[in-house]
């Protein structure tokens, strides 16, 4: 089966309606798998042969690669674990930034495509900034932008309550057209026309809000990471200021 052109409209109908409320307060997962091309990097070590002290260097070279080897997989997978488990933030349609927090101390925030990465109540001024990257809330937001074709999946449940899922895909040439700022491209992107159709996965409530994004990007081999952006409520209160990077909510 095709994807209905018709379904695309409604995702995009959907956006337009859950961005007149303005905010959200949201929750962001990270799931990531490293691939075995990514991790055996380190352990590789030069070809048999040459003198004695040629092959104590690459012996000692390959017990270390070993070493780090095993401490980088262990430090991923603990990585890996704490950003499945969910971090919550807040999303500002209207102005086009958004922040979560890691943490307790730290929090990422992005302002069009911009990104920090500092304390809450930190000010932006003394953080370094640097380009905003495709795994975070707005980059999901404004990628469903570009929505150029929708196929539903049926209903499912969905914190609390029911929702259509789609699967769609966007074109990130028409997404990066609706905002005023630039879009990072995923990093599995090899060829421009692969721009013209990103898979997006989008889930619609009954009474016609997005609740939920998930884009996946990667490969087998070096690894795949998904970015899930939940809206668990439209329409909060949030801070009027972001010249410091705004404190977790209190619900």
């Amino acid at each position: 089966m095709s994807p209905e052109p018709v379904a695309g409209e409604e995702v995009l109908a959907a956006l337009e309606r859950t961005v007149r409320c303005r905010s959200a307060r949201i929750e962001v997962r990270f799931q990531i798998s490293w691939g075995d091309a990514f991790l055996s990097e380190s352990g590789r070590t030069s070809p048999r042969g040459g003198s004695v002290r040629g092959r104590l260097t690459r012996w000692a070279g390959a017990v270390v690669g070993r070493m780090l080897n095993s401490g980088m997989q262990r430090l991923l997978k603990r990585l890996s674990k704490t950003l499945a488990q969910g971090v919550v933030g807040i999303l500002d349609f209207e102005a086009n930034r958004c922040v979560y927090y890691m943490e307790r101390s730290k929090a990422e925030m992005i302002v069009g495509d911009r990104q920090w990465y500092g304390a809450p109540g930190a000010s932006v001024a003394g953080l370094a900034a640097g380009p905003a990257s495709a795994l975070q809330p707005l980059w999901l937001v404004d990628l469903v932008r570009g929505v150029v074709d929708a196929r539903e999946q049926g209903p499912e449940r969905l914190n609390g309550g029911t929702a259509r899922h789609f699967s769609a895909h966007a074109d990130l040439n028409r997404a990066a057209e609706a905002v005023s700022y630039e879009m990072a491209v995923p990093s599995d992107i090899d060829q421009l026309v692969d721009l013209t159709y990103i898979a997006v996965e989008v889930w619609v409530d009954e009474d016609g809000y997005l609740r939920r994004i998930r884009h996946a990007s990667g490969d087998g081999g070096t690894g795949m990471s998904t970015t899930t952006l939940d809206l668990i409520e439209l329409g909060i209160a949030i801070p009027s200021d972001w010249s410091r990077i705004p404190t977790a909510p209190t619900h």
